[in-house]
């Protein structure tokens, strides 16, 4: 999977410096990014073992505070991410943005090529 992101990525184009404008509610995006985010096995494991380890020792407040504790911390956190994102790709020139895609392929290439050698080297010992 790697290996088929790194080429995609590598060929693709960047899109140009006018951005298409979203015309769905802004509901919508967040609602599937949010619903996303917790489809995430790796999120639903982290966060049902942490919640698991303070029922023992909490109450039914504690445990809505630090719900919206984490709710409140993710989106801040998405909202930052997307709106520096956003925000750079806007005012990066074309060419910028290819050699980024270039060097991410290239990245994740190597990333793919270190795990199929550890995969090999597993399987020869």
């Amino acid at each position: 999977m790697l290996l088929y992101f790194a080429v995609r990525i590598l060929r693709a184009r960047p899109e140009s410096a006018v951005r298409k404008k979203f015309d769905g509610p802004l509901w919508r995006g967040f609602a599937s990014a949010y619903l996303l985010t917790l489809a995430n096995p790796p999120t639903i494991l982290f966060f049902a073992g942490l919640f698991a380890s303070i029922a023992a020792w909490s109450t039914f407040e504690q445990a809505v505070v630090f719900a919206l504790g984490i709710f409140t911390g993710s989106l801040l956190w998405w909202l930052a991410l997307t709106g520096i994102v956003a925000g750079s790709a806007a005012k990066l020139a074309p060419n910028v943005l290819a050699w980024i895609n270039r060097l991410s392929g290239l990245a994740l290439i190597g990333f793919a090529l270190y795990a199929l050698s550890a995969v090999n080297l597993r399987a020869l010992l």
